[in-house]
């Protein structure tokens, strides 16, 4: 790789922001700034196009004539996901002394100690155009739905993960609300209809 950033940091960098996953060489026993890539997957072009994306934004340019779309691409859209994700998280720091890290599926999460992969609380995920906010109690508890206004809503892309594009601070101080409602609930340990062991 051509560019002065470490071969390994890139590839962390590129699963954690999009999914798709490159191999350092040096897991091979090349120790130049290289890596490798599996031809094998039904997915490929769309994992290339992840990884141009994600080269562009993270070094700030493409080179003429290479991609889709060619010419320069600016540093805001990448400085502005880097501080969309910093604010989600800050979404839920309030909370990270009372629950532990961990993962699921290459995204890093808070949980109850002791909690299994899926009995997550809250991660964030960011992506090429945007970043996710999981927030599992939504999905445990679908009451927290009703009390999301309909602009929130619209960034509900699943059970439980909201989708955004840039910082909306009536959107953030609306999210942190929820969250902190969830938050009660999670500690409560019981997802709706179900019921305590006697």
């Amino acid at each position: 790789m051509l560019a002065d950033v470490p071969i390994e940091q890139f590839a962390e960098e590129l699963v954690r922001r999009t999914g798709t996953l490159i191999l350092p060489g040096g897991l091979f026993s090349d120790s130049d700034n290289r890596f490798r890539i599996g031809f094998g997957r039904s997915n490929m072009p769309r994992a290339l196009a992840r990884l141009e994306d994600f080269a562009s934004q993270r070094f700030g340019s493409r080179r003429a004539g290479s991609g889709r779309r060619g010419g320069a691409a600016g540093p805001g859209p990448a400085a502005d996901l880097s501080a969309l994700e910093a604010r989600l998280w800050s979404v839920i720091k309030p909370y990270r002394d009372r629950l532990e890290a961990g993962s699921i599926y290459g995204m890093s999460v808070l949980r109850r100690p002791g909690a299994g992969a899926h009995e997550f609380f809250a991660g964030v995920r960011p992506g090429p155009r945007n970043v996710t906010f999981h927030l599992k109690p939504l999905y445990d508890h679908p009451a927290l739905l009703d009390s999301m206004s309909p602009h929130l809503r619209k960034h509900l892309t699943g059970k439980q993960s909201l989708n955004f594009s840039a910082v909306d601070n009536e959107l953030m101080a609306e999210l942190a609300a929820l969250t902190a409602r969830a938050f009660e609930l999670y500690m409560a340990g019981r997802p709706e209809g179900t019921q305590a062991d006697n």
